[in-house]
């Protein structure tokens, strides 16, 4: 009997701690989140005036800034690694600046001068291999939102 309950108890601690280490880490985003919530003090005006700031020096250029709703949306920008278009949003409110972003897969740029195909957006998520166009658009969402900060949640 000793053995058994031995053996037991043995099984249920390695059980426990093989899920533990399965877990995400607690600032990893769950698979598919969408969106880059990131808490700060800042009034809303100072947060859209750095976050202006910190999408230019990104190469970004603004393409709509509402001041009375705290929206603001940047031009497409492409990819230096692949074949892609990414354009980045955020809104502001008292407590939070929510980043998400939109990304157009696999296009051709140029084709004698004009554009063959017309770019289709999705939303850029937390997911795909590690060295896809997704992951790094994800990647480049998630630099530009930690320079606001650290106290990060992601969401759906």
């Amino acid at each position: 009997k000793f053995i058994f309950l031995s053996c037991y108890l043995l099984l249920i601690s390695i059980m426990s701690v093989g899920q533990q280490r399965d877990k995400a880490k607690p600032d990893e985003p769950a698979k598919k989140s969408s969106k880059i919530i990131v808490l700060v003090r800042d009034t809303t005006n100072t947060a859209m005036d750095r976050i202006t700031v910190a999408l230019f020096d990104r190469g970004y250029i603004i393409e709509s800034k509402d001041e009375k709703l705290k929206i603001l949306s940047t031009k497409e920008k492409s990819s230096k690694k692949y074949a892609t278009l990414i354009k980045i949003r955020a809104s502001v409110n008292d407590t939070a600046i929510v980043f998400t972003g939109v990304i157009a897969l696999g296009f051709d740029i140029e084709l004698f001068g004009a554009r063959d195909l017309q770019p289709n957006y999705s939303a850029v998520y937390y997911g795909g291999a590690k060295k896809s166009p997704l992951r790094d658009a994800w990647n480049e969402l998630d630099a530009i939102a930690r320079t606001f900060g650290d106290k990060i949640v992601y969401a759906k």
